[in-house]
């Protein structure tokens, strides 16, 4: 089949637009409606416009729930990217990001596996592993029996354990954050397309087919979608298709992770397994796709993986696809626009969403209630593109 059998996330948005706004918050991301959340509880007047005509149709709603620290690649190439002080600096804030979502969220399991799967992957999971721990990050290597025993099966021979990590029910955590946003009084508006933010005297003027509204300042939180509304985001925040397959049947697997470099993953999933990824086999990496469509050759290599984990004859299957919105640079694009301090960024988390949007957005939000100058990491900065 091609796509599980979700109902919908619909919540209540009927009514016309508000005449204006302290602050609209373009996308009902995950990072939409935590920062929705937060500034109506700071005391801010809140519009959350949301072009899909229902909840959990995003990267996060349609994905596999694995909570990953950092980013998608192994920590040590993050610090030769970037250098040591901002890649410890990034990685706190993806442990403050893990944090506040168990605030939010029951986990289904705990605790992440990296495992080795390529040639020379042991080499960088043994490099990110002296370096994790060298900041003060929990990670424990293993190797045969003892990484058996946390997936359940022999699936690898090395890996590494992070404490932090886990898997959550992503629908249920996007339910309640919308609940907790309108309970705070934000007002959410389903199925508005923005088509324009443009600056009119001392507001931001946002037009749609179903309505105007004017806002002092507007948050993008819609992913590769901004770039429709605001040029600034064009060639820097884009899609990118992710794939995954759900078999059922007990599959002994204890512990969620991730292996290739990042680009497949695995978790325990409600009475079955779940494997993600694999989109190297597409000759474009799946860049650019908007269309929720099964690639055959990605899908073919979820299943040869999936194998890893024991076969299974006339098993019930599900293949479905959510599409990510990934950043140039890979880092999340944050903060006041180039030139447009009302504008404000939050997007480009590269499918690391439930790992960094939270604590991403709670600095944003604590910028925009107090007026100031939110301290974002100089390498997340939307001005670093200038």
């Amino acid at each position: 089949m091609s796509r599980p059998l979700w109902p919908p996330l619909l919540q209540t948005s009927s009514g016309a637009l508000p005449k204006d706004c302290e602050v609209a918050v373009i996308g009902a991301s995950l990072p939409g409606l935590y920062c929705a959340l937060r500034l109506a509880q700071g005391g801010a007047r809140v519009l959350l416009l949301e072009s899909e005509p229902s909840l959990g149709e995003g990267s996060v709603g349609r994905g596999n729930g694995l909570v990953h620290l950092g980013v998608g690649e192994h920590p040590i190439q993050l610090v030769e990217a970037i250098g040591h002080a901002d890649a410890q600096a990034f990685i706190q804030l993806s442990l403050r990001s893990i944090e506040l979502l168990r605030q939010y969220s029951k986990w289904t399991s705990e605790g992440g596996i990296w495992a080795a799967s390529m040639d020379r992957e042991d080499k960088g999971i043994a490099r990110s592993s002296a370096w994790l721990t060298e900041i003060g990050v929990a990670c424990e290597d293993l190797h045969g029996r003892a990484l058996d025993e946390h997936l359940g099966q022999a699936a690898f021979s090395m890996g590494r354990l992070h404490l932090q990590e886990g898997t959550l029910q992503p629908r249920e955590l996007i339910r309640h954050l919308a609940e907790l946003a309108i309970g705070a009084g934000a007002v959410l508006r389903l199925g508005h397309e923005v088509v324009s933010a443009d600056r009119e005297g001392d507001w931001i003027v946002l037009r749609g087919p179903s309505g105007t509204c004017r806002a002092e300042v507007v948050l993008f939180a819609g992913g590769w979608k901004c770039s429709k509304v605001e040029s600034f985001f064009e060639e820097k925040v884009f899609p990118v298709r992710a794939q995954h397959l759900w078999e059922e049947g007990e599959s002994g697997i204890k512990v969620g992770g991730r292996t290739q470099h990042g680009y497949v993953s695995w978790a325990p999933a409600a009475k079955g397994l779940l494997v993600s990824g694999c989109r190297w086999a597409s000759p474009h990496m799946e860049v650019g796709e908007t269309v929720e469509k099964i690639n055959p050759r990605v899908g073919s290599q979820l299943d040869r993986f999936r194998t890893r984990f024991g076969r299974k004859e006339n098993a019930q299957r599900f293949e479905w696809t959510s599409i990510m919105d990934f950043s140039c640079d890979g880092l999340p694009v944050l903060g006041p626009l180039p030139g447009q301090a009302r504008k404000i960024a939050c997007a480009g988390f590269s499918g690391q969403d439930l790992g960094l949007a939270l604590a991403c957005g709670e600095l944003l939000c604590e910028g925009i209630l107090n007026a100031s100058a939110a301290s974002i990491p100089r390498r997340l900065h939307a001005g670093r593109f200038v």
